[in-house]
């Protein structure tokens, strides 16, 4: 009512950091975040806050922490609250949050909670030591974690020269801190090779180069809870090694040939110095370390000349070249040194000879010179002489004699060459001489042919061959013919052709007209003159034609001395062909009917007709038959009758007859009658005569007429035969099954019998349909009777028990009745003081007993006459009162006792025997007082003690 506005309280709350530090290191310092923090105040929300900075900003409206400072310039508050201090309104002054970490220890690796304290005074009982705007919220304890340390690794930068291996005395890391170089507690110290994963650096060979060499070092165990694992990573530079390399003196040079080249694999490498190899290959390199691939520079050895010489060319004035590196090599693990050489040039060996030279008779001819093996690119002119050709001699070359002469050479030298002179030679040869030669053409007159033949110088001598003959041809035809001139100073060959031509002639023809009877049919040929050959051609065919029609006929004269031709037509007639008809009487089945036809020559194309037309008829009748031949080279035709019968039928009867022992067949006949007929039964021409059925197939055999049937002859059983039972054998007992058995008349038929309708023998008792069959193919009969199958008698035998004396204990006897049957015995006590269980008969007082044994029968037994078996016993019963003993049988054959009350003192078992049946003790059980016993056997010896209970 009084309009007064009630501001409520704000909640701070509190957050205590989560710190930390190493083991052995110095306490972090403790701080605080608050949220909550309203107006002035709101700025340091969520700021982390140490103990001294919340005092001074208790006392300041403006606190720097770190880089940043916090004040409420920007906040949009009013002017005087932005005057106030910035904790004045959340904490008392005389109650600043601290801090607190109970049982802080940093001498191993532990966690421990840091508690903010607020309340510095005890007595006001407010337990906190907030200011009058707030009320305290959360205040959250922070953890403290002691955590490893990480050990101080010393190991200074180290390096060798390639070729080297790492050694211990490198890899030498060692703590700083006391505690971890405690004797046998040092740690474990593991060098590798750029890092943690890389390979482990004792006893490796690095390339030249920069390197990294990292350690592990793993605290002992004794120190593992207060120290990390820690690593260190140094540099370690590979030196090159020296290495110096020599291109080897080259001899066997020879002038003008290729420079040779020199392969890396064919410098030497290392100096020796005395017996010792300095500056080589180590680390097993080879020349490969100079491939490109490997990171390398091949060398490449080049060849200059003499530096006293002033011009670039190789001569033996220049000998020894040098040899040097044209290309230096380059290794990435190698400083290279390299040394040159020099190579002397030998003077090259040459051949100069007198050229080979040809020139005739009456010229003159040139000689010259041939260099063999001149540094290429050179000529006779590099030489200092080219030297010089001559004849022995020196004579006028265009008067010598055609033969072949010798040739010098001589005069050639050089500084770089060694010379060698050969000879050559000059051959002169026969001077052409000019051949003419007529009368190359002429005509076939019988007379040999030859040419005419002149020559220019005239006069010289020739030979003439024809087609490589001397004598001259006579025949037409063309002729190789080849001159050849003969002389000493001359020669010469002309080759042409002489050309014999044929003479005439004229070809007549006979034989134009003729018939055909399938051989060749030739025309004859004459010529003028008389007997020349003559080729002959029909339609263009050498071969003489057989058939009929026109031919083409052209005759050639085929002699090659002779031409001439004529031509002609030459005509072949029709031959006759003889016609004959068969099969012109048949029997009508349904199917055509066609005559046969024969021709001579066999084989010709004809057409038939019936009554004209071309079908074969089927019907029963009378047809007329007419035959022409179709062929190119005969004619002919014939005529006939065809005649188309009826056909036959076979006829069955008497198909059902008696058995009579004898063969019995059906009575057959045939329409027409009389006709042949072939009969088989079931497949089989033997006729039959035992009953049954049987399929018969009658077929005729004839050569007009044809015709198969079937039928089904029966021959029945005469008569019935007589079947009589035995009475006695129509009952039999189960455990001895027997048959019946019956008798026929007439005597020694064969009898099958069945049991309900099956064949086998029944085994069960009970009552049964037998039925006795005939079993015989030619007499029937059966009869029908009742089977009996009873079930068996059986006896029981029972061992007489003797009279028995007791004592006051009990006596059991063990029973052993027997049925013939196998069937269990059953015992009943009819009078006495015993009781019966099983086959256990207990007797506990005197007196006279009597049981008896039974056995009912079952399903296969009739009952067995029952046996009682009575006996006397004397002496003092088992007292009222007393112990009761109940005897059983077990499954096993062992007996059960039972006693109730205190025990017996003794028990007699007697048992019948197998032997004799007759009953006797088999065992005697005696206990004393403490209820222990034994029992007496046939042997003391299989004595037993027990305790009864």
């Amino acid at each position: 009512d009084d309009n007064r506005i009630n501001v409520t309280k704000a909640i701070v709350n509190i957050e205590t950091v989560n710190k930390g530090s190493s083991v052995n290191d110095a306490k972090t310092t403790l701080a605080l975040k608050l949220s909550g923090l309203k107006a002035e105040a709101a700025v340091l929300n969520g700021v982390e806050l140490t103990a001294a900075q919340i005092v001074a900003a208790h006392g300041s409206k403006e606190i720097k922490i770190g880089d940043k400072t916090y004040n409420n310039n920007d906040s949009g508050l009013a002017d005087s609250i932005k005057a106030l201090n910035l904790l004045a309104k959340v904490f008392n002054a005389d109650g600043f949050p601290s801090f607190t970490v109970p049982d802080f220890s940093n001498a191993v690796e532990k966690s421990f909670t840091i508690n903010t304290v607020l309340d510095t005074k005890t007595d006001d009982g407010d337990g906190i030591s907030i200011a009058g705007n707030y009320d305290l919220g959360t205040n959250s304890s922070g953890t403290y974690s002691v955590g490893k340390a990480t050990p101080t690794i010393n190991w200074a930068d180290s390096g060798l020269t390639y070729g080297q291996a790492i050694v211990d005395a490198i890899l030498n890391a060692s703590v700083a801190d006391a505690r971890l170089l405690v004797k046998d507690k040092e740690g474990t110290f593991t060098y590798r090779i750029a890092d943690g994963n890389g390979a482990l650096a004792k006893g490796l060979i690095l390339p030249a180069g920069t390197h990294k060499l990292h350690v592990t070092y793993v605290p002992h165990a004794d120190n593992a809870s207060a120290f990390l694992t820690g690593t260190k990573t140094v540099t370690f530079t590979v030196a090159k090694a020296k290495l110096d390399i020599h291109i080897p003196a080259i001899s066997g040079y020879v002038y003008g040939d290729a420079l040779p080249g020199i392969a890396a694999n064919e410098l030497t490498y290392g100096t020796k110095v005395g017996d010792k190899l300095t500056n080589g290959f180590v680390n097993g390199d080879t020349e490969s370390i100079f491939d490109p691939a490997n990171g390398g520079t091949q060398p490449v050895v080049a060849i200059v000349p003499n530096t006293a010489i002033k011009d670039s060319v190789f001569s033996v004035a220049h000998s020894p070249a040098n040899v040097i590196f044209g290309q230096s090599a380059a290794s990435k693990n190698y400083d290279l040194t390299e040394f040159a050489s020099t190579m002397a040039i030998a003077r090259r060996p040459i051949t100069v000879k007198a050229a080979d030279s040809v020139t005739t008779f009456g010229s003159s001819a040139s000689l010259g010179l041939e260099y063999l093996n001149l540094a290429p690119g050179e000529t006779s002119a590099n030489l200092k002489n080219a030297g010089f050709a001559f004849l022995s001699g020196q004579p006028n070359i265009a008067t010598l004699a055609p033969q072949v002469y010798t040739v010098f050479a001589n005069g050639a030298f050089g500084d770089n060459y060694v010379v060698t002179h050969a000879n050559g030679t000059l051959t002169v040869g026969k001077a052409p001489a000019t051949i003419n030669v007529a009368d190359t053409s002429a005509t076939y007159d019988g007379t040999a042919k030859t040419v005419s033949v002149t020559t220019e110088p005239a006069g010289l001598a020739t030979s003439v061959t024809y087609n490589g003959a001397a004598a001259a041809p006579v025949n037409a035809g063309t002729y190789a013919v080849q001159v050849d001139v003969s002389n000493a100073n001359y020669a010469g060959t002309f080759v042409t052709s002489l050309v014999i031509a044929p003479g005439s002639a004229t070809v007549s023809l006979g034989d134009l007209a003729q018939n055909f009877d399938g051989t060749g049919k030739a025309v004859s040929a004459t010529t003028d003159p008389a007997g020349i050959a003559v080729a002959v051609t029909y339609n263009g065919n050498p071969v003489a034609p057989t058939q009929a029609g026109s031919y083409a006929v052209e005759a050639s004269i085929s002699d090659p001395n002779f031409s001439g031709s004529t031509t002609g037509t030459l005509e072949i007639g029709k031959g006759v062909a003889q016609i004959a008809l068969s099969n012109l009487s048949q029997v009508a089945d349904g199917s055509a009917k066609a005559v046969g036809v024969s021709t001579s020559p066999a084989g010709l194309a004809n057409v038939v007709t019936y009554d004209g037309a071309a079908t074969a008829p089927t019907a029963v009748g009378s047809y007329a038959v007419s035959v022409t031949v179709q062929s190119s080279d005969y004619s002919g035709s014939a005529e006939g009758t065809l005649t188309i019968l009826e056909g036959a039928t076979i006829t069955f009867d008497g198909l059902l007859a008696s058995y009579t022992g004898d063969p019995i067949s059906p009575t057959i006949t045939t329409t027409p009658a009389g006709l042949k007929v072939n009969v088989t039964y079931n497949k089989s021409p033997v006729v039959p005569h035992e009953a049954g059925t049987y399929e018969v197939v009658a077929s005729i055999e004839d050569a007009t007429y044809s015709g198969t049937a079937k039928s089904v002859f029966e021959i029945t059983k005469s008569s019935t035969a007589t079947i009589n039972f035995v009475a006695s054998s129509l009952q039999s007992p189960w455990n001895n099954v027997k048959a019946p058995q019956a008798t026929t008349d007439p005597a020694g038929l064969d009898v099958r019998m069945t049991y309900n309708g099956s064949l086998a023998l029944p085994s069960t008792p009970g009552e049964y349909e037998v039925k006795a069959i005939i079993n015989d193919r030619n007499v029937k009969g059966s009869k029908s009777a009742t089977f009996t199958i009873g079930k068996a008698p059986q006896d029981i035998s029972f061992p007489a028990i003797p009279n028995l004396s007791i004592s006051g204990n009990p006596v059991i006897l063990v029973l052993s009745a027997t049925s013939n049957s196998g069937l269990p015995v059953k015992y009943i006590v009819l009078r006495g003081g015993a009781t019966v269980d099983g086959n256990l008969l207990t007797i506990s007082q005197p007196g006279l007993v009597s049981l008896t044994a039974q056995q009912l029968g079952n399903e296969n037994y009739l009952p067995a006459d029952e046996e009682v078996r009575s006996f006397e016993v004397t002496g003092t019963g088992v007292p009222l009162g007393a112990a009761q003993t109940e005897a059983s049988l077990n499954d096993d054959g062992s007996v059960s006792l039972g006693v109730s009350g205190s025990p017996f003192e003794s028990l007699s078992i007697y048992s019948a025997s197998v032997v004799d049946a007759e009953f006797k003790p088999i065992v005697k059980i005696v206990l004393d007082a403490d209820g222990k016993g034994s029992y007496n056997t046939a042997s003391d010896a299989d004595q037993r003690f027990f305790q009864v209970k």
